[in-house]
């Protein structure tokens, strides 16, 4: 399955991005999307962070949902309609971006979504069938095995099982009494 990048970094919105431009209302219908990188992460982190006052001291806290939509405004590289200036990263703002219709935002998570999983492809970390199962929705037919982790790895490389059987789990607390 070959997806063209520039295809997929570039969305058409529904409602659009609503704005002033020279006194009048103009509706920002396309967004070029980006790859993130650790930068940008940062500058998300810091947008989301806040003031707050824990057992009398104030911290910086960061708010989850802040941080997840300033790295999904981070992910447009800009909104473009023409004949006007394209809004680029440098005025985008978290305000701005707060304008945008709720199923216009979804629309900018799914295919962010697909950026990120596409970039997991170029860098090996995802294979073009895993890709291709995500992308259309399709499962595979295996059953998902358990992973073990940590020391319960060595535990069951040892013993050949896959982690402690339901009797192993119950609570035996009334026997005791």
């Amino acid at each position: 399955m070959a997806v063209n990048k520039h295809d997929l970094l570039r969305l058409t919105l529904v409602d659009g991005l609503p704005t002033r431009v020279d006194g009048k209302s103009v509706v920002y219908k396309q967004v070029i999307l980006r790859e993130t990188t650790v930068a940008d992460e940062i500058k998300a982190n810091a947008l989301a962070e806040k003031l707050v006052m824990y057992q009398g001291k104030p911290v910086l806290a960061v708010n989850e949902d802040t941080y997840t939509l300033a790295m999904t405004m981070l992910s447009c590289e800009r909104f473009v309609c023409a004949p006007y200036d394209d809004i680029d990263q440098t005025v985008m703002s978290l305000d701005l971006f707060g304008k945008l219709s709720r199923p216009d935002l979804a629309m900018i998570e799914e295919r962010v979504s697909l950026v990120e999983l596409s970039a997991q492809v170029r860098h090996g970390l995802l294979s073009e069938q895993e890709f291709a199962q995500l992308f259309n929705g399709t499962t595979s037919d295996k059953p998902p095995t358990k992973q073990p982790e940590g020391q319960a790895a060595a535990v069951a490389e040892a013993d050949g099982s896959t982690g402690p059987d339901l009797e192993q789990l119950t609570d035996r607390t009334a026997e005791r009494a």
